[in-house]
Formats: structure tokens, sequence, C-alpha cells
């Protein structure tokens, strides 16, 4: 794990080298005094990791991380950095995956650094890995953007309009839970829930991380208009019907997140790529395989899995990222018995039109329930 600091006051970079001192032997840190340092240092050898100053004579944190996003795409880009207002943070938004404020104790950046080291080692395809890495935000469906952006321009909206607005769409859900999981608009424990985002980021903050933000601007090519709907269509039916099969309320709140957000790689995967999708699209007609290997064979990658590194380059919830990773294979993740992953797969699957895993829920002891969903399945669609 190779990582890069760039800060301009000497006594932070020291202090950051002093708490991680013992940290992993395989972790390679290195320190720049300025943003023309760091990318110097970068073009003498990539970095896996740069965790940034905001505020720096020259060019700053903001500019630094844009460069970065354009010249190494396949970094994961993290802002250090003790301003906190939110016109300084959405300068950033577009390009930065994280954001970390300061003072940042030694066990924080730890754990930030440790779980970049576990998405690198789980997702090691470089396709993944850049494909993520491109990405300035996720695309939206134009006609909900549009209806959302003339929402809340309206003086009078009603916070309720804004949450079903934004339950609608993966993108924006996906956006807003990125940033409300950044340190500096939340503090402590995480948020996995799109209402309770909303709720905790203000309308303001909202209007501004959809105004500014590039989330919404949709690829050249890739996915098919109809392709968009539909998986918009599976992801909102997903999305309802988790709550609904959930063991508990906590469980359902993590995978009704999961599965809005499960096939947001598929807008990624596909971005400027048609070629791919018409290939895949073929290649289904004859090979009863289900779709994401087709992919995996195809792209080297699947939709699942660029989801995945997506949402945890952003920081959110380990539960959400291994439900959205695992929600085709539920019997491969780390999880015990019927969780959040496997709220998810079933979720996904039956609003898709397809077959939860059968051995894994008997091996879960849920397989007498699936007429039950089903049956809730048709109900919700009704």
């Amino acid at each position: 794990m190779n990582v890069l600091f760039v800060d301009d006051e000497p006594a932070v970079l020291e202090g950051i080298e002093r708490a991680l001192y013992d940290a992993a032997p395989d972790w390679d840190l290195r320190f720049a005094a300025s943003a023309e340092e760091g990318l110097r240092l970068l073009s003498e050898r990539a970095a896996d990791v740069v965790i940034s100053d905001m505020r720096m004579p020259g060019k700053d944190g903001a500019a630094l991380m844009h460069e970065i996003h354009a010249r190494f795409p396949d970094v994961i880009r993290i802002v250090l950095s003790g301003q906190t207002d939110e016109a300084t943070a959405m300068r950033v938004v577009p390009v930065a995956h994280q954001f970390l404020s300061k003072p940042c104790s030694g066990d924080a950046l730890r754990d930030v650094i440790t779980r970049a080291a576990r998405l690198r080692q789980t997702f090691a395809s470089p396709r993944c890995r850049a494909a993520v890495g491109r990405l300035g935000a996720l695309p939206a469906v134009p006609r909900l953007f549009a209806r959302l952006t003339a929402l809340l321009r309206r003086d009078d909206v009603d916070v309720r309009d804004v949450v079903r607005v934004v339950q609608q769409d993966p993108a924006v859900a996906g956006k807003l839970l990125q940033v409300v999981n950044s340190a500096f608009f939340a503090r402590g424990q995480r948020v996995g829930d799109v209402g309770a985002a909303v709720l905790r980021l203000g309308l303001r903050t909202v209007r501004m991380v959809v105004l500014s933000s590039e989330v919404f601007a949709a690829p050249a090519g890739g996915l098919p208009a109809a392709a968009h709907d539909e998986l918009q269509r599976h992801a909102l039916a997903a999305a309802a019907l988790a709550p609904r099969i959930a063991p508990d309320p906590r469980t359902g709140e993590y995978a009704a997140s999961a599965a809005l957000l499960a096939d947001v790689g598929t807008l990624v995967a596909y971005a400027g790529n048609a070629a791919a999708w018409d290939a895949i699209e073929r290649a289904s007609c004859v090979d009863p395989r289900p779709r994401h290997l087709l992919e995996r064979d195809a792209l080297g990658v699947s939709h699942a899995e660029v989801s995945a590194y997506l949402l945890g380059t952003w920081g959110l919830p380990d539960p959400i990222v291994e439900a959205v990773a695992h929600h085709h294979d539920p019997g491969a993740a780390a999880e015990p018995g019927f969780g959040v992953v496997g709220v998810t797969h079933v979720a996904c699957a039956l609003a898709s039109g397809g077959e939860p895993d059968q051995p894994y829920l008997e091996a879960v002891g849920c397989a007498e329930r699936l007429e039950g969903w089903r049956d809730l399945t048709l109900e919700l669609a009704a």
C-alpha cells in the first residue's frame, strides 16, 4: 500500500509520520510539502492513496485533487482539512472520494488506510479500479435529475418531497450517502439511510451537492435509455422489498440502501462503451450463465465489483459495501446467517424477476420463506 500525504505544514507531516511509525510493514508512506511536489512524486512512482490538505499556497488541495483525478484516475483521493465550511467542501465533492477533518487521530488514519488496502486487495482488477477512478460521479437519469433540481429551487420545498425524489434515483442516493458520511458534514456513526442523510445534511447542503457535483452528468454512449429505466426500476423495487423481508430494522435499513445502489456499477462499467453492452446482450441470448459472469468474461470485471469498489472508496458503511459486492453470490460473503448480504441478494433477485440462490437459502435456513417473498414482490409491484 503506497500512500502519499500532502500538506504545506511540516509539523502536520511530522505528526502523521510519528502516528503511523509502526504501521503495517508493507505500507510505503511518502510526504510532500506542496501540491507541486506531490505531483512530482506521483509522476516518479504511483500511489494507491493520496491524502491532502485543502488550504495550501499556490495550488490548493481542491486543484490538486482535480489534477490527480485527470492524470492518475486510479488513485483513491482523500482530503484532510481543518476547513469544514460547505463552500470549500463543494469544490472537491466531484473528485474526492472521502473527507477527513483535522485534527485526525492516528487511529482514524490507520482505519482509512487499512480500509483502502482491503479494497485494493478485494477488488484487485485494474479494470475495476480504473473504471471507478475515471468516474467524476455517477450519472443519473436526466428526467429525475430535472425533477430534483426544480424541486430544490423552490423556496417552499418540503423535506419529505426531497426524500421521496432522492429515493427514486440510485445515483443521487449514492452521492448524498457519500457526502453525509464524510467528516465535513457528519461526525460519529455512519449513515446508511437516504432519508436520514437528507435530514442530517439539510436542504441547503442537499441543494449544493446536487447543483455542484458532476454526479448527474450522463456519460457519452453506454447504456441505452431503456436500460437506464429498467435499471432504475429494479433498484427501486429491490429497495422497497428489502426492509419487508429483513429480520430486523437495522438490517433492513442497510439492505435497502445496498439494494438501491447494487447496480450503479453498471452505469460505470459501460460508460462510453455501448459496443460492450451490445456484445454482452448478444452473448446472453446463447449463454445461460448469469449476466455478471458474462461481464467478467468480456470486461474483466462485473458491475457488482465496480459498484462495491466505488462505494467503498466513498467510505460507505462496510455492510452496504459487502452486500453490494455479493448481491449475486451471497454464499461467498463472510457474513453469517441471513443478514444484510442475504436480504440484498433476495431483494435484488426477486425485483429483477430472477430466482434467489436456493442452496444459499437452504444453508441459512430461509428456503421456506421464499414463496412468501415472491407474493410480497407481486404485492409491491401491483
